[in-house]
């Protein structure tokens, strides 16, 4: 046998369900490079990010301010995300997923 509602009220059908998110995003910064120079000599420096948190990380960026002295920063081609100015966008990182990484000379 087949039966059916016949009860066509849209207002009463209602339902609630609470649920308990947990979002432990961990993001990790890492900067290596020369520790010092001479006038005219060069440094270079590389950033590793990471995201080792149970949840992705998002709308990652890294702001890089270099001091002040340093002249013609390049900025290399970052393994994720893009470079404008002195802002490195990565976005959207992965929990738990490989790191980013960039480069400034």
């Amino acid at each position: 046998d087949v039966t059916a509602d016949t009860n066509r009220d849209d207002t009463n059908d209602n339902d609630t369900a609470e649920t308990t998110m947990s979002l432990d995003a961990d993001v990790g910064i890492e900067k290596t490079g020369t520790p010092s120079t001479n006038a005219g000599g060069s440094v270079s420096y590389t950033i590793k990010v990471t995201s080792a948190g149970t949840s992705d990380s998002t709308n990652v960026a890294v702001l890089e301010t270099l001091p002040a002295e340093l002249e013609n920063v390049v900025y290399g081609t970052p393994s994720a995300g893009s470079v404008t100015g002195n802002t490195w966008t990565i976005g959207t990182m992965t929990a738990g997923g490989p790191a980013a990484t960039g480069t400034a000379s």
